[in-house]
Parts: C-alpha cells; sequence; structure tokens
C-alpha cells in the first residue's frame, strides 16, 4: 500500500532558492503583520505569486516556527491568504509585528461592511464615504457617533454635524486599512475595496446586519 505521508519539505531548497531570498523577508514581515496577501492588490502580486508558487515550504514554516496556520478565502483573483492566530500562538508573535486594531475603527470596518456587502454601495472617497453615513445611516447615525466618542473616553463628536472630526475618524480607519490589505488607495485621493474586507465582513457579519438596531437604541441614552 502506498504511503499517504508527504514527504518532508526541505527547507534548505526553500531558504536558498532565488525566489525565497527576493520576495520571503517581505511577505513574512507583512503576514505577520497581519496584512492580507491578495493578487488583486497592485503591490502584492509577485508576494502573492511567490506565496503559491512555495505554499508548502511556507505552511510548514509558520505552522512548525509559531504554531501559525496560513489560511486563504475566496478563489480565483479574489483569493487572499492571511495567518490565522491562535490563543497558543498569539505570543510568539513580537508586539512589534501585531497590528490590533482599536474598537471605533473597527466599528468603521463594520460600517465599510454595511455599504459594500449589504447596501452594494462602492464609496471610493471619504467624501462618499461621509455622504453615505449623513444620507443612508441618518436614522442610527447619532447614536454609532456617539458610542464611538464613549469608547474614546471623551466628547471626541461633540455633535453629529461635526464634520471634520468624522472625516478624520473615517480617514485614519481608511488608513488602517490600507496597511492591512483591505483597501488600497493607489495615490490619487481615492480608495479600493479589496477581497480581503470579505474576512471583517465574516468575523463581524452579525453585528453589521443589527448595526441599526444597536445605534438607534443608542440615540435615547
Amino acid at each position: 500500500m502506498a504511503s499517504s505521508l508527504q514527504p518532508p519539505v526541505d527547507f534548505h531548497d526553500f531558504f536558498t532558492n532565488s525566489d525565497t531570498i527576493e520576495h520571503f523577508a517581505r511577505l513574512d514581515y507583512e503576514l505577520r503583520a497581519g496584512v492580507y496577501i491578495q493578487e488583486i492588490h497592485p503591490e502584492q502580486r509577485r508576494l502573492f505569486w511567490f506565496l503559491e508558487d512555495q505554499i508548502k515550504p511556507i505552511e510548514e514554516f509558520y505552522l512548525t516556527v509559531y504554531g501559525l496556520k496560513l489560511q486563504h478565502r475566496l478563489d480565483g483573483t479574489r483569493r487572499f491568504y492571511f495567518l490565522q492566530p491562535t490563543e497558543q500562538a498569539a505570543n510568539k508573535i513580537p508586539q512589534l509585528y501585531r497590528r490590533d486594531l482599536k474598537p471605533d475603527l473597527i466599528i468603521v470596518g463594520m460600517l465599510l461592511c454595511q455599504v459594500v456587502f449589504v447596501d452594494l454601495e462602492i464609496p471610493s472617497t471619504i467624501d462618499e464615504l461621509m455622504q453615505l453615513l449623513v444620507l443612508e445611516y441618518a436614522p442610527y447615525r447619532e447614536g454609532l457617533l456617539r458610542h464611538v466618542s464613549k469608547l474614546k473616553n471623551s466628547k471626541y463628536f461633540a455633535t453629529d454635524l461635526d464634520d471634520d472630526k468624522v472625516k478624520k475618524w473615517l480617514s485614519d480607519a481608511i488608513d488602517e486599512f490600507t496597511k492591512l490589505g483591505w483597501v488600497y488607495k493607489p495615490g490619487d485621493g481615492t480608495f479600493q475595496i479589496m477581497p480581503a474586507l470579505n474576512h471583517l465582513r465574516d468575523l463581524y457579519w452579525d453585528d453589521i446586519m443589527r448595526m441599526e438596531i444597536i445605534y438607534k437604541s443608542d440615540n435615547s441614552n
């Protein structure tokens, strides 16, 4: 009977490979920083191609060294990869590499998922996202901004009409999402939604679908 065991990964061959020498250091830094790697991202294509070409040794490296699983979601040109941390492995990632989002920025991510995946709108500028918040989500905008102020432990939004602060909040979030690979900023003042935003949607889907209920109730608090 033929053995079902896979041959062991030859890490010497992997680490002396010219493509590994060229690409792995950056790929490793990005993955351990929580960045999602995807082919459709203009600045990640070569990393994505290298990752897929060397998928077995890369999977084995993270599982063996860090106890992390290299995961992927979606298929074709929309496929994206990321490291899935576990409670046991979390302390193996130095804080320098970890990028934890503040709760108020996660709310922007949930709002963006509501816009893109539920309402099927595709904003490409902060002004467009702001307009949706003002016009489409007016019934719970005040409650949402009040909740964000609580998270910031301040009266950050003195009023829901404080447009400059709201825009800065949205802009700061988009900057963080750009670092993660959830969106891409080509440098012309716009941003593009990347497939990796689907992972945030999957993680917070129940809360995303209840945002109006949650933050409408906050209007009266």
